[in-house]
Parts: C-alpha cells; structure tokens; sequence
C-alpha cells in the first residue's frame, strides 16, 4: 500500500474548508498550519484569474524531514506516511528546513515538529483525512496509488497529461 493525495486544481474554489477542517481536526494552533491554501494571481489586468493552491506535506518517497531527523522522530508508517513521533521530537527545526515544501512547522504549544500526515489517526480507523470529507467539490483525492480500482488511481489513468508533482 502507498497512500497518495492529489488536488485537482480545476475544481478547487479557494473556500479553505480543507484547511479549517485540518485545524479542527489536529487542533493546529491559531498561528500555524498543516495544510493551507495558497491563492495565485496570473495574468495582466483586464486579463487576470485567481487560482488556488492547496499547500500540504507530499509524504515524499525518500523524504530530506525524515533523513535530517537526529532523533528519528519522523519515520514512515507502512503505508507510506511521513510521520511524526511527538515524544520523540526535540524542536532542533532540522526538519523544517530539510522540507522543500515548507511543510512543517515548530507547534508554538509543544514546541515540536508538526505537519500534515494525512489524518493517520483517520486513516487507522478506515476514515478519509478530515480535509478530503470537508471538501464541497472534492477537489481532494485520496486512496492507495497501488489499488488500481482506487479513486486517485483512476483519477490519474485518466488525466495523464495532466497530473504532475509539485516539486519532484
């Protein structure tokens, strides 16, 4: 099993129910973030669009967080999932720095790392990631990138040219 996550930026309508979903979920503090959205102007006026941009760990195969770590905090659960042990975490920020996505971040409570892991405690329970449920046009796509008959595995059989990895 490899879990992978998918946005189609099509259908994303900028609402942040994903990112207010994640903080209620993971009790994220005010000031910071596991997910965001992040909103994209383009063009030249009169010509101009705003696009959206949900911002979130990409739980990279041979993540830079997890190699940084000194203290091995941050491992791979089975299913492909960069996590993050809270006990162990020390706050060295090693890891913050190491992400190419700028997707972790100090929790000013705990004073360790934090970032998105796609819900695992949903995902144990056989639960979609509390950002994938809140999304009004399901933008999100979630599911097993080895399960052929999974909805993300589809989703990209059928949008080859399409899909791409923000940052390979």
């Amino acid at each position: 099993m490899q879990l992978g996550f998918l946005v189609d930026l099509h259908l994303c309508m900028g609402c942040k129910g994903c990112e207010i979903a994640c903080k209620v979920e993971n009790e994220v503090p005010l000031s910071t973030w596991r997910l965001r959205v992040k909103y994209v102007d383009v063009g030249t006026f009169p010509e101009t669009k705003r696009t959206f941009t949900p911002l979130r760990c990409n739980h990279c195969a041979n993540a830079p967080c997890e190699r940084i770590c000194p203290v091995s905090a941050l491992h791979y659960l089975d299913n492909g999932i960069v996590n993050i042990d809270k006990e162990r975490c020390i706050g060295c920020a090693g890891c913050v720095m190491a992400c190419p996505y700028g997707a972790i971040y100090i929790d000013p409570e705990t004073q360790t790392a934090d970032k998105c892991t796609y819900c695992a405690h949903r995902i144990a329970s056989s639960m979609m990631p509390a950002c994938v449920v809140a999304c009004p046009v399901q933008a999100n796509i979630f599911g097993d990138l080895d399960d052929k008959t999974s909805n993300i595995s589809k989703y990209i059989m059928e949008n080859q040219g399409d899909v791409q990895v923000r940052k390979p």
